[in-house]
C-alpha cells in the first residue's frame, strides 16, 4: 500500500468511528430522555393536562375580558416549567425538595364548555404536580404557581363572560 492509500483508509476509518460514536451518544440521549419521562408519571400527566387546557383555551370564545389570554400565557409558562422539571430530575436525581402545595379546587358552571374543560384540565395538572416528587429543581413549584394563576384567570374569564 502506498502512503496516499493508507491516508485515505485512515480518514475513512476515522469518519466511520465518528459516525458510530455520534450514533451511540444519540441513542443514549434518546433512551435517557424517554426513561426520564417514564420515571415521572405525574409530571407527564400534568403536561398532558396542560396541553389539553391550552387547546381548550385556544378554542374558547374571546369574550372573557382578557382573562382567557392571561390564562393561556400562564399555561404556556407552566408547560415550560414542567418540561424543565422533567429535565432537571432526569439530569440529577437528588435535587432538593420543594415547598408545600395547595389541593385542587372544585370546578365551576357548565355554560362555557371550553373554559370548563380548560379548568378541569388545569385542576388535573395541579393535582398531578402536587403528587409529583419534589426533585425538579424548583420547576415543579413554579409550574404549579402558573397553573394556580391560570385557574384564577379562567374563573375570572368565566365570570366576566356571564355579566
Amino acid at each position: 500500500m502506498n502512503m496516499k492509500s493508507i491516508d485515505n483508509t485512515r480518514g475513512t476509518l476515522i469518519m466511520i468511528l465518528g459516525f458510530v460514536v455520534a450514533t451511540v451518544v444519540s441513542c443514549v440521549s434518546v433512551y435517557s430522555a424517554a426513561s426520564a419521562a417514564q420515571d415521572q408519571p405525574h409530571m407527564q400527566y400534568a403536561l398532558s393536562a396542560l396541553e389539553d387546557a391550552k387547546s381548550e383555551l385556544a378554542s374558547a370564545k374571546a369574550n372573557k375580558g382578557g382573562h382567557r389570554v392571561k390564562a393561556l400565557e400562564q399555561v404556556n409558562q407552566a408547560i415550560a416549567e414542567v418540561k424543565l422539571g422533567i429535565e432537571a430530575a432526569s439530569s440529577t436525581g437528588n435535587l432538593p425538595l420543594e415547598g408545600a402545595l395547595m389541593p385542587a379546587s372544585p370546578t365551576g358552571d357548565q355554560d362555557q364548555p371550553h373554559m370548563e374543560k380548560a379548568l378541569s384540565s388545569l385542576q388535573t395538572a395541579k393535582s398531578e404536580l402536587a403528587s409529583a416528587k419534589a426533585n425538579k429543581g424548583g420547576h415543579r413549584v413554579k409550574a404549579l404557581s402558573h397553573v394556580i394563576q391560570a385557574i384564577s384567570e379562567v374563573k375570572a374569564g368565566m365570570e366576566y363572560a356571564e355579566k
